[in-house]
C-alpha cells in the first residue's frame, strides 16, 4: 500500500453516554510509537439516530489501534459493551479498534471497523462506509 491520502479510512469512535462534561481519546494513533498515549483526541457531543453521544471522526490507515476513554480530563476507562479489549503486557486493558480494507462485490473498497456491538447501538452506517 502507498503512503497517501487513500489508504486513510473514515473510522467512527463513539462514547454512549452525554453525562460527563468531556470525552477524549488517548492510544497509538499516532505514525511515530513514541508520541502514542501522548496525544489527547476530543470528542464532540452529538446526536445520532435519536440518541445523544461522543463522538469523533478519524482517518486512520489499516491497522490495528489500542485506545482508552479519558472522561472529565482524568478518569481514564474502557468502554468493554462497544469495543474489544486487550491487555497490552504491561497490566493494562485497553480498547481495540481494527481497521481494514476489503473489496465487496461492488468494486467499492469498505471500511470496515472490527466494533461487532457498535453496529447495533449505533446502526450498520455507523461502522462501515464506501470508499471510491
Amino acid at each position: 500500500m502507498s503512503n497517501d491520502s487513500n489508504d486513510l479510512m473514515e473510522t467512527t469512535i463513539v462514547w454512549p453516554d452525554v453525562i460527563p462534561r468531556s470525552v477524549s481519546i488517548r492510544g497509538t494513533f499516532a505514525q511515530d510509537s513514541q508520541k502514542w498515549w501522548q496525544e489527547t483526541i476530543p470528542l464532540s457531543r452529538t446526536s445520532a439516530e435519536g440518541s445523544d453521544r461522543y463522538s469523533v471522526v478519524m482517518h486512520l490507515k489499516p491497522g490495528r489501534y489500542e485506545f482508552k476513554f479519558v472522561i472529565d480530563e482524568v478518569d481514564w476507562q474502557i468502554n468493554s459493551d462497544m469495543y474489544e479489549c486487550a491487555s497490552d503486557g504491561s497490566g493494562n486493558t485497553n480498547n481495540v479498534v481494527t481497521v481494514t480494507l476489503s473489496a465487496n462485490p461492488s468494486g467499492h473498497v469498505v471500511i470496515s471497523d472490527d466494533v461487532s456491538n457498535m453496529s447495533q447501538n449505533y446502526g450498520k452506517d455507523s461502522l462501515t462506509m464506501a470508499h471510491t
